[in-house]
């Protein structure tokens, strides 16, 4: 489920990309809504990256390398993404839309 953002990203330990493609419609648009699972099997290290559509539309002047972004967000860092949001400016800036990112770090031991 994705409440409308774009689609987000799974990313493991050996450079493996899985794309969580967006299927759902705004939350709360519909009383019932029918949502489609899907499971991934995990091993090992893992990183969910979720965000909201204002990273990809800042403004004319700075707009995101998506790959400079992905190759961040897929680090076994827990400073790789404020690295990110520094070079970009993204802390303290007034921007027209909201810039969320969550990541989910699973860390699956003895699997």
């Amino acid at each position: 489920m994705n409440a409308a953002h774009p689609s987000g990203f799974l990313f493991g330990k050996y450079g493996e990309t899985v794309f969580l493609p967006a299927n759902t419609p705004i939350l709360g648009l519909f009383p019932t809504i029918q949502i489609n699972k899907k499971t991934i099997p995990l091993s090992g290290w893992h990183r969910i990256i979720l965000y909201t559509d204002g990273l990809l539309t800042l403004n004319e002047q700075n707009s995101i390398d998506m790959d400079f972004f992905y190759a961040y967000a897929s680090q076994d860092n827990s400073y790789a993404l404020q690295k990110f949001s520094q070079k970009y400016n993204l802390i303290d800036n007034d921007y027209s839309d909201d810039i969320t990112v969550v990541s989910i770090t699973i860390t699956l031991k003895g699997r």
